[in-house]
């Protein structure tokens, strides 16, 4: 009987891969997932995320799946045909700087000190999980966080403001790929997922009612969609 190909998630901005958490809980029995982890102490751009992603490819068929930040990294790979490779998830993600006039704003402050402040609660609800999380989660995602060096967070917001230059767009790529996107998403607007449109021939949408980490806000909805491509690529 044939295999289903490895899940390998990419986490967001973190780097952690600890707010995967209630989606592993949610992926089908069965299914074979690595969690490939960004250091936490060190300042690596978009390019040599690449690189160490690359590093811990298996060597059987897989399924990369990029959230958010990661989801450019993982269009990278792609771009390099890896042999095993079936197919790709987009998860809330995006090729250009989304919301750039934020980051200009944030640009203006000394970045590693606004990553030391505490966001408030309701800060959290609205921009990043939508109204209806609870305490946990919001629990979850500031111990994520606090486990980052504030310095290399920072730095990754930097890398946000830099996609136009670094990042390779090219389109005509036929490999499997499927882009989940929230309803209620304050971060990523509607207008990114173009670029993967123009880049993936046959890119599925999927829309989820949720905030911007509906992997944690709305993990059963994800997962079944995840699982489903991972009986696709059979």
């Amino acid at each position: 009987m044939e295999l289903k190909p490895k899940i390998i998630l990419l986490p967001g901005l973190d780097g952690t891969g600890d707010l995967f958490r209630p989606l592993l809980k949610s992926l089908p029995k069965g299914l074979d997932v690595q969690v490939i982890n960004y250091p936490l102490f060190q300042k690596l751009s978009y390019l040599e995320l690449v690189s160490h992603v690359v590093s811990q490819l298996p060597q059987t068929p897989f399924i990369l799946v990029g959230e958010s930040f990661s989801g450019a990294i993982a269009h990278q790979i792609v771009l390099q045909q890896p042999a095993n490779l079936k197919g790709v998830v987009f998860l809330v993600s995006f090729l250009q700087t989304p919301r750039s006039f934020l980051l200009g704003l944030a640009s203006l402050l000394p970045l590693s000190l606004m990553m030391k402040i505490p966001m408030p609660d309701f800060l959290l609800k609205r921009f990043l999980f939508s109204c209806g999380a609870g305490k946990e989660l919001n629990s979850l995602f500031r111990a994520s966080l606090k486990r980052v060096s504030p310095q290399v967070l920072a730095f990754r917001l930097h890398e946000l403001r830099r996609m136009p230059q670094i990042m390779q767009k090219q389109g005509n790529v036929d490999v499997k790929a499927l882009y989940i996107r929230a309803d209620d998403d304050w971060l990523v607007p509607w207008a990114c997922i173009q670029d993967f449109r123009i880049c993936y021939n046959n890119l599925k949408i999927v829309t989820v009612s949720a905030g911007h980490l509906v992997a944690q806000g709305r993990p059963q909805p994800v997962a079944d969609v995840i699982g489903k491509m991972a009986n696709d690529c059979k």
